[in-house]
């Protein structure tokens, strides 16, 4: 039976009980109403919650690239600082300071 004839043959009961004032099965339709009604926005709400659930396995991921990338630049910092103890000239550091920064931007590590 399709969801249509479904409908029709509730919408037949329906109208049978109205004429005959049958309280109880007026009620029984009614909660079969509410039924459908509630099982259509649960399919709905799981639809829903597919796409959050895409979403949320996506900002994971970027959220661990962003995490992975700040932990180079820190480290990166960290080699420049370092060196500016070891390297005293100020154009020879410079210079490594610029490798250092641009190896961490390219996303290399050493």
């Amino acid at each position: 039976m399709t969801d249509k004839e479904r409908l029709e043959e509730m919408n037949r009961m329906k109208r049978h009980a109205i004429e005959h004032d049958d309280k109880p099965m007026l009620l029984i339709i009614e909660q079969a109403e509410r039924v459908q009604e509630l099982e259509s926005k649960n399919k709905l709400l799981k639809s829903n919650l597919s796409v959050v659930q895409g979403y949320y396995k996506n900002m994971i991921k970027i959220n661990k690239d962003i995490v992975e990338q700040n932990q180079q630049y820190r480290e990166a910092l960290e080699e420049i600082i370092t060196t500016s103890i070891t390297i005293p000239d100020y154009k020879e550091h410079s210079l490594h300071a610029e490798l250092v920064a641009r190896r961490a931007l390219k996303g290399e590590s050493e």
